[in-house]
């Protein structure tokens, strides 16, 4: 589709596919348009009818007449190109969910490796403070982690077990996520009888 510009009574013809510029106003000396002018025609194909797009002077929109216009010209092209235009635009869409899941899916698993980080980096500490006996830092010491489960929107839950030369201990890690960043709270550390 395109526009013409029709030029009032005692106008000099407007150049073939002159659109008047955003701004732009008839000089004085030219004579008033009668009241209710049809400024542009909107030209359809030849299997529609012709249709006026009736518009004050004063309240042109020279972003929808302007030659320039990028919103006009990118309906156009869609509406031509619509066999191209929608599937790349639903594959566009797809795409983009795919990623921003796969970043929400990426985050939780961050949360998630940072809980059980932050809470076996604790555990030499947390049996030490048992007092049945000198840590086993660094010393023949491992850590199962059995499950980390999120107990509420931001707290994480890390349950495992903690290998020492001596014993083996059971132990729960509560992590609180609120602040972006794992806390640990206070870990639930006690021997295991087998």
């Amino acid at each position: 589709m395109s526009v013409v510009f029709n030029a009032p009574p005692g106008w000099p013809p407007p150049p073939i596919g002159w659109l008047p510029p955003p701004g732009w106003s008839p000089p004085r000396e030219w004579p008033d348009a009668p009241s209710g002018w049809t400024f542009y025609f909107e030209l359809v194909p030849s299997n529609r009818s012709r249709s006026a797009v009736r518009t004050a002077w004063g309240r042109a929109d020279p972003g929808y007449v302007g030659a320039g216009a990028p919103v006009p010209r990118i309906i156009a092209y869609l509406r031509r190109h619509s066999m191209v235009a929608v599937p790349v635009a639903l594959v566009s869409g797809v795409l983009a969910l795919v990623v921003l899941l796969g970043w929400f899916a990426l985050s939780a698993n961050s949360l998630e490796s940072m809980a059980v980080q932050s809470c076996t980096g604790l555990l030499d500490d947390a049996v030490a403070h048992q007092g049945t006996g000198p840590s086993a830092r660094g010393s023949g010491r491992s850590v199962a982690v059995d499950d980390v489960r999120t107990a509420a929107p931001t707290l994480i839950v890390v349950t495992g077990t903690y290998r020492t030369v001596e014993t083996t201990w059971a132990f729960t890690c509560p992590v609180s996520t609120a602040a972006g960043s794992p806390v640990v709270g206070e870990i639930d550390v006690r021997p295991v009888t087998s």
